[in-house]
């Protein structure tokens, strides 16, 4: 079965508002709805995943959004990256949970982020499946 990205993020919504807000046993980020849900998620992770869920070989075709690698975990997860002279950045990484300051000096405190890129590293959860373009 062949599915689009349009219609793997239908069906994510559908299995988001079906799951409800109160299980504590499934993260599922609510702010998120439609596409933006699988913004930057390769096909080849939303087709595992998927797959999985239905028990059938399932392929997602379509375009994988552009995306910037995060200065602090690597993962390309930012819509943009931080620019001094127009303003514009300030994403935050949906995997570290960094937000793009323009740092570029790994142990320099960012008062942004309460740390530096070093000490979120320690603390990010590396055994999660990797779902983002590295």
């Amino acid at each position: 079965m062949e599915l689009t990205r349009e219609k793997v993020a239908d069906i994510l919504d559908v299995i988001r508002k079906c799951i409800g807000e109160n299980t504590e046993d499934i993260k599922v980020d609510y702010e998120n709805t439609g596409s933006d849900i699988i913004c930057g998620i390769t096909n080849e992770y939303l087709s595992d995943m998927l797959s999985l869920i239905v028990d059938n070989n399932i392929t997602v075709t379509g375009q994988v959004e552009d995306l910037y690698r995060c200065p602090c975990c690597g993962y390309k997860t930012l819509t943009e990256l931080y620019n001094k002279d127009e303003g514009t950045g300030y994403c935050v990484c949906k995997y570290c949970n960094w937000e793009d300051d323009g740092a570029t000096d790994e142990k320099e405190y960012r008062p942004i982020n309460r740390g530096s890129m070093i000490e979120y590293r320690d603390n990010i959860n590396y055994k999660r499946i990797t779902k983002w373009i590295i």
